[in-house]
Formats: C-alpha cells, structure tokens, sequence
C-alpha cells in the first residue's frame, strides 16, 4: 500500500478508545471509515492547514467584495435584495458589515479600485489554494504540482475561484430567467415557484463543481483512480449545511453583538471560513479513506 495507507494504519492500532467503544467501531464500516477520517484530520494537523486557509481567504474577502461590488453595479443588482436572498447561509451580523463595505465601495467606485481588488483577490487566493494543495499532497504522499507550476495552478485555481463565484452571484440574483425557461420547455413552473429553496441546490451544484476540479488538481499521477466525487459531493452539502446551521446558531445569539460591535461580525465571518476550510480539507480525507477501501475490496476479490 502507500505510504498514507501505511501510516493510517499505524495510527488505527494505536488510537486510545474505551473497550466498548473500539468494539462498536469495529463492527461498523461506516464508523471505522469516519474514526479513520478523524484519526486523520488530527493525526496529520489539518486544523492548522484549516487555520492558514482561513487566514488568506479573510485576506481575500474584502478584494472580493470590490470585485462583487463591480459585479453588482454593472448587472444593476439591489446589493440589500441580493443579501436577503442569502440571508439563511449568512449570519445577519455579517449581513450588516457587507451592505455597509458595499455601500461604501458603491459610493466611492473607480476602475483602479476593481483592478486592486482583483490583483489583491487572486494574490490571497493563491495563498489560499496553495495551502489546500500542499495539505493534499502531504496527505497523499505526494505533491502533484512543484516550483513554479505549484504557483501558477494555485493562481488557476484562484481565477477559476472568481469566476465561479461571478457565476453564483449572476445564477442567485437573476434565477427567475431559469425558472421562466422551465416553464416553457416542461410546464413545471408552478413546482419551481418556489425559487428561495432551488438556488440553494444550484449553489450546492456549483461549490460542488468547484471541489471536483480542485481534488481532482490536487490528486497526485500515480493516484489516477483515485475518486473525487465522494469528497466533493459530501464537501457541497456540508459547506451549504453547515452555514445554514451556523447562521441560525449566530442569529439566535445576535446579543453578543452588544457586547463587541462589529468585532463581532470579524469573528464570525473567521469561525466561518475556518469551518468551510476544515470542511474543504476533510472532503480529500473522504476521497483518501475511500480509495483505499475500494483498492482493499478490489484485492480481496
């Protein structure tokens, strides 16, 4: 087997767990794969890659606000009517920062303003995706990109990044145009009425994608075989899920906002991409776990 194999295994055997409870999970393949995953995740400190993924994506958060503002004002786009419209993934905390940094930029646009944004925005997201990268290939035993082409897919990913997230912004603000289409191919627009819950499994389908294409980048040659939907399918729901709980958790204490101000919304927003980070790192232990299981199968049959 690999060398992660090799050292999963190592791990797996010394792994301090109740005699009950060692027992229950070895009976159980669903959960002798998540202690594996977990045993992973902490094993091989993919917090701290979590962490450093945060860290450059909060970096890259206000650039990308100027980028989205650009968006906005050229599609014509209520900035207050778009936000509601992720008002069940975003905490209202948060809410309130973003209208008022995008009314801000609203009223103090300039062309050198976007271009700063965008050189700001792909610089820290090339740092971003760069950590996942090398978390990855340490995980898999092997970098796939070095030198110079680590650099250069890092900044691919990042423009493929702001794109993406064009398109999600273009997909929620103006999905009626969709549903209108719907209707006139298959007459299903009185199902479809309800847009609030369809582009919420639009956005899972796009940050889906993005997984796929990143795994996929980050998968060593030797490894071919190695399947991305696991991670990437499991990593779009739990992203889409876990903003959707985080934000309901936040809303029901919005007193602490009292308390710090808008520190507050600072805090959340880094709980929440580091959260999204963890999840991100955790979909290519899913792939990992997976891929060695199905190559185990496969020997034993």
């Amino acid at each position: 087997g690999t060398a992660a194999c090799r050292n999963t295994g190592e791990r797996r055997e010394t792994m301090n767990l109740p005699a009950p409870l060692q027992r229950l999970v070895d009976k159980s393949p669903l959960l002798s794969r998540l202690a594996e995953i977990c045993d992973l995740y902490f094993g091989r400190r993919m917090g701290r890659s979590a962490a450093a993924f945060a860290y450059y994506l909060m970096l890259s958060f206000f650039p990308l606000l100027i980028c989205v503002a650009s968006i906005l004002g050229s599609a014509h786009i209520d900035v207050r009517e778009l936000l509601s419209l992720f008002s069940v993934v975003i905490p209202p905390q948060v809410t309130e920062t973003l209208i008022s940094f995008l009314d801000y930029i609203g009223a103090n646009y300039s062309p050198a303003m976007l271009w700063a944004g965008i050189i700001l925005l792909l610089t820290a997201a090339t740092g971003a995706f760069g950590t996942v990268m090398v978390a990855m290939g340490d995980l898999y035993g092997q970098q796939r990109y070095k030198g110079l082409l680590h650099t250069v897919m890092s900044f691919f990913y990042s423009a493929m990044f702001l794109a993406i997230i064009y398109l999600s912004v273009v997909v929620v603000a103006t999905g009626g145009w969709f549903i209108d289409l719907l209707d006139q191919w298959f007459k299903v627009g009185d199902l479809l009425a309800s847009w609030k819950w369809l582009r919420f499994v639009l956005l899972t389908g796009i940050v889906t994608l993005l997984l796929v294409v990143l795994y996929r980048g980050v998968t060593p040659k030797q490894k071919p075989a190695l399947s991305v939907l696991p991670g990437a399918i499991s990593g779009g729901f739990a992203c889409l899920t876990v903003s959707i709980i985080f934000s309901t958790m936040i809303s029901a204490s919005a007193r602490y906002t009292l308390v710090y101000g808008s520190l507050a919304s600072i805090i959340i927003l880094m709980l929440w991409l580091h959260l999204i980070g963890s999840i991100i790192l955790l979909g290519g232990l899913v792939n990992l776990v997976y891929w060695q299981h199905h190559n185990q199968n496969k020997k034993t049959k």
